[in-house]
């Protein structure tokens, strides 16, 4: 039968310092306190007294935690020394508290304070998301100039690089025709789609070209940085000059080849370096190239107002990132203040702990106790390992009453 502890004893204490032992009452019924007691011995000699019987075993078990509970209880020199120890813990307990406080008072003003920036940027963002920020009168007006110099541009160079491109390749110059048909042939789409549909497609598709290269140039001005992005926008002016070039060149050989069949002089075969020369090779060239960075600068300056406009989107992803980081940091110092708090409601609980322990009367060196019935139930269980006998039933039964012990010292 387990024991019933929970009514029969005192408070429980902490463990006394090493070198008091006690060893329960003599034969006589005396109680003692001594060093020299062999609780395995006692164990060894009530087992064979008792020929291994289990529920002696109960019954020594008990008689022997009553006799060092009892010992504990009039051992007066123990009752002092676990005071003076418990009030000590106490005193100690309540430095670390103190300064855990500090530490969560230093702490709930940096929460306080990144909780703040955290609301700031929030605001702040909630702003630029509803377009607070750079919506100035002077912003829309230069984007709506903007996309109307940029739509007139690109009708223009539809027109101009679509009446190139027929004139450069399909079109046959009649005597007297002047260089404006060439750069600027309403017709000139439509007139190829009557001789061929690939021609056709070929005249309406070159602007796009063109379109295309300042588009692309626009986004490695974004994407890219530094010495990249200037040599990227160079390769791309160079393959749009190389285009003009080509263009240029073909429709002022073609007034030249039609001047030659005309003259009454001979005239020298055409050469770039001719070219060069000719007025009609370099209007071609000023009328296309420079139009097109023309057009290209304006589409990059529209982009830059739209974004301001309506987005804001790089400031916008600028505080996004900083409200990440500000909320990071609340989450972390939140962390550090739960663990805080934690650690004061704990030492708390112990400080209350201590102080209910030193108002009880009697104290108690659990750790002996424990120690003192390990060793008897070791002497019974040597005398079962002599008898041969098995030693399971034995341990369930130590393990049992042991288990009222711990009730009774956890006040359960």
């Amino acid at each position: 039968m387990a024991l019933s502890l929970k009514k029969l004893f005192g408070s429980k204490q902490e463990p006394t310092p090493q070198g008091l032992r006690v060893a329960g009452t003599t034969a006589t019924g005396d109680i003692v306190v001594s060093q020299n007691v062999n609780w395995k011995m006692i164990g060894i000699t009530e087992a064979g007294q008792a020929n291994g019987d289990i529920t002696a075993y109960r019954a020594g078990f008990t008689s022997c935690f009553h006799r060092v509970r009892h010992s504990q209880e009039l051992d007066q020199q123990l009752q002092d020394q676990m005071k003076q120890r418990l009030n000590s813990e106490k005193i100690a307990m309540e430095g670390d508290l103190s300064a855990e406080q500090g530490k969560q008072e230093n702490t709930q003003q940096k929460l306080d304070i990144a909780k703040h920036q955290v609301a700031t940027l929030r605001l702040k963002l909630d702003e630029a998301q509803h377009g607070m920020v750079n919506r100035e009168k002077t912003v829309r007006l230069n984007f709506l100039i903007g996309v109307t110099i940029v739509a007139l541009l690109t009708i223009y160079l539809f027109i101009f690089y679509s009446s190139t491109a027929y004139s450069a390749f399909f079109r046959d110059f009649d005597v007297g025709e002047s260089l404006n048909i060439a750069m600027f042939d309403g017709n000139a789409v439509v007139d190829a789609f009557r001789s061929s549909f690939f021609e056709g497609c070929f005249c309406l598709f070159m602007p796009v070209i063109f379109l295309a290269l300042g588009y692309v140039a626009h986004g490695f001005s974004i994407m890219s940085k530094g010495f990249e992005r200037y040599l990227k926008t160079i390769l791309l002016y160079l393959i749009t000059f190389a285009f003009d070039f080509l263009l240029a060149y073909k429709i002022s050989k073609a007034f030249y080849d039609t001047d030659v069949v005309i003259s009454f002089v001979p005239l020298p075969p055409y050469s770039i370096k001719l070219a060069f020369s000719q007025e009609d090779f370099w209007i071609v060239i000023f009328c296309g190239f420079v139009s097109y960075v023309i057009w290209g600068l304006a589409f990059s300056f529209v982009m830059n107002c739209y974004d301001r406009l309506t987005n804001n989107k790089y400031e916008i992803e600028g505080i996004r990132r900083d409200l990440d980081d500000a909320q990071s940091v609340v989450d972390n110092i939140q962390k550090e203040l739960s663990t805080i708090n934690q650690k004061i409601a704990q030492l708390k609980a112990d400080i209350k702990k201590k102080e209910n322990e030193l108002l009880t009367h009697v104290r108690y060196d659990y750790a002996l106790i424990e120690k003192v019935l390990a060793d008897h139930y070791q002497g019974w269980a040597a005398f079962f390992a002599m008898a041969e006998r098995d030693t399971k039933p034995l341990k369930e039964v130590y393990e049992q009453e042991l288990d009222a012990v711990h009730k009774w010292m956890n006040k359960e």
